[in-house]
């Protein structure tokens, strides 16, 4: 929605007056009491002459009281001169319309968002927050008691609309009905395509994206096809699509903080209005999705960084399983059979026995025995696969995580408990080649 909201200039400027500022009270006390004494009796013809002075009550003190003017004849001779109303004590801390009394801009404007929300068919829930600072940004406490004499809310988004013409125009905008499949589905992957070229060369994300970059055009292309995928399954575009692993598994050690993620959301945003979507479309449309807590929650880095639980006692007598699994698992994945084509035609002996060592190795890795693998290195073991670390991590999101939570350890043993060891610096340096 426009952001140009409530902006109250023009009214502001015609009602001046009626913004006073902490002299009123001072004046207001001495020189009513005393001007309207003196000068309404003695100048004012007619029935005024006999007006009683004013007394000067918005200050702090009340001004003495003017005696009353003489009566004049009406609409003749000139009334006797009242005597000088006493003068007004110094305004205390509220003056006469003005001085230090709450600003009642915050209310005021707050009001005026429930009303645009629910009288306007340009303004939805989402937009209250934004209409509200567009109001701050323009009221004046004068206004703001204008518009709180408009007893409803017709009335309070009618004023509104009379001071600011970019107001109504956003109010009586028809209501935005998303279709973003139909709208921009065939897009996708256009868009896509602009969001990780703009990340990759963003110097926020840039290391995020390295490794994928040092990959070359094709992992590129397979990234941003795996993407395309994701985001046409997750706006009901598509079903079943995107087969990687969930936004969890895939952003397991990247540390991603919420102000990261905001400003990931900011380059999207970025991208889409570059494509021609209105800031309107984006906020209504496709923002909530992005925003909702709990996708949000996928992407972010646990709170917690201590594994809750002893891993041996939990699992220890499961590793031979696990791992059974996971060289099956990967064994006939297409991503990763050739790796395993030469033990696989060596025979199930051989299968067998590449699952013992890898499961001492992992036994040893976690801490659950001591010098029970006695194979090579991971270096030396993995010399010659050219693994990249898009492969490894890959290995770990998709078929790691899938074996682990098809053996039922829950996602929260898996963030903590075994990502920690499998995506630090030293083991994957030691298996990633390329």
């Amino acid at each position: 929605m426009s952001t140009k909201l409530l902006g109250f200039l023009l009214v502001a400027l015609a009602f001046t007056a009626c913004d006073d500022d902490d002299t009123t009270g001072g004046t207001t006390g001495g020189t009513t009491g005393g001007t309207t004494g003196g000068t309404t009796g003695g100048t004012t013809g007619g029935t005024t002459g006999g007006t009683t002075g004013g007394a000067g009550t918005t200050g702090g003190d009340v001004g003495g009281a003017g005696t009353t003017g003489g009566a004049g004849t009406t609409g003749g001779d000139v009334g006797g001169a009242g005597t000088t109303g006493g003068a007004g004590m110094t305004g205390g801390d509220v003056g006469g319309t003005g001085g230090s009394m709450e600003d009642p801009c915050p209310a005021s404007c707050a009001a005026l968002a429930d009303c645009a929300i629910s009288e306007c068919t340009g303004y939805a829930p989402e937009d209250k927050q934004r209409l509200i600072d567009g109001c701050l940004g323009s009221c004046a406490p004068g206004i703001a008691a204008l518009f709180d004499m408009q007893m409803s809310c017709t009335d309070k988004v009618g004023f509104a609309g009379n001071a600011n013409p970019d107001f109504k125009t956003a109010c009586e905008q028809p209501a935005i009905t998303c279709n973003i499949c139909g709208i921009y589905g065939a897009a996708v992957p256009a868009v896509v395509d602009g969001i990780v070229n703009t990340a990759a060369a963003d110097p926020t994300f840039a290391p995020d994206f390295a490794y994928l970059v040092s990959e070359g055009a094709d992992a590129i292309a397979a990234f941003k096809a795996s993407l395309t995928a994701f985001v046409s399954d997750a706006y009901g575009c598509t079903t079943g699509t995107y087969t990687g692993p969930s936004m969890k598994a895939a952003h397991i050690g990247l540390a991603i903080t919420s102000e990261k993620y905001d400003q990931f959301l900011g380059l999207i945003v970025g991208v889409l209005s570059g494509a021609g979507v209105s800031e309107e479309y984006v906020n209504s449309c496709f923002a909530p999705a992005l925003v909702d807590t709990a996708f949000k929650a996928d992407f972010l880095k646990p709170e917690a960084v201590t594994c809750p639980i002893d891993v041996c006692d939990a699992y220890g007598a499961a590793v031979p399983t696990v791992v059974s699994g996971l060289v099956d698992a990967a064994a006939g994945d297409p991503a990763f059979s050739a790796d395993f084509a030469a033990l696989v035609a060596e025979g199930p002996m051989a299968v067998d026995a590449f699952k013992g060592s890898l499961t001492a190795f992992v036994s040893d890795a976690f801490g659950c025995s001591v010098g029970a693998y006695t194979g090579p290195d991971m270096a030396t073991a993995h010399a010659g696969l050219d693994i990249t670390r898009a492969e490894y991590y890959d290995f770990v999101a998709r078929l790691t995580v899938g074996v682990l939570s098809g053996a039922g350890v829950p996602e929260d043993h898996i963030n903590l408990c075994f990502a920690p060891a499998l995506l630090g610096d030293d083991l994957i340096n030691s298996m990633v080649h390329k």
